[in-house]
Order: structure tokens, then sequence, then C-alpha cells
């Protein structure tokens, strides 16, 4: 979707942010078997550690 949109020059912004957060979810927390409701851990996760 957000490679498409850059195809036309639309920008996505709340897409890209939910892209990145499952990027961490998955990636860097370990969540890529639970579903979506796990992206409360992510969540979770920033708020310990925030940037």
């Amino acid at each position: 979707m957000l490679a498409a949109a850059g195809e036309v020059g639309v920008d996505l912004p709340l897409s890209r942010q939910v892209r990145d957060r499952y990027y961490l979810l998955v990636h860097e927390l370990g969540g890529a078997d639970l579903d979506h409701c796990a992206l409360y851990l992510e969540l979770e996760a920033r708020n310990r550690h925030p940037a």
C-alpha cells in the first residue's frame, strides 16, 4: 500500500507509523507469532523506553 501510494505521490503518514510499529513488534520484540492485539506490547515497550 505504501509503495503504491509513493508511486502516485501520496503520503500516508498514519500507515507509515503503523508499519513502523509492527516492524518493532515483530523484529525487535519477538512478536511475529502474535496477532494484532500484541501491538499493545509495542506500545508498552515504547513507554518504558522513550525515544
